[in-house]
């Protein structure tokens, strides 16, 4: 269960649906039921535990080869 401010920016920055989708534990961005499948490292791990994106996902807001 996200925390209702991950919620409530899920659904800003990802519209009304987000919040639903993160509800049911799926990417708030995509609706991907599985969003861990592809995620390989820690930082991509802590990513997905903040905000619930998927590793295409994260990829599309944060860039290919983010700079952390």
């Amino acid at each position: 269960m996200p925390s209702p401010f991950a919620r409530m920016a899920a659904v800003i920055c990802f519209g009304p649906a987000a919040g639903p989708r993160m509800d049911r534990g799926a990417c708030p961005d995509c609706g991907d039921d599985n969003p861990t499948k592809d995620i390989k490292t820690d930082v991509e791990f802590r990513e997905f535990q903040i905000s619930g994106l998927c590793k295409d996902c994260q990829n599309k807001v944060f860039g290919e080869k983010p700079q952390w």
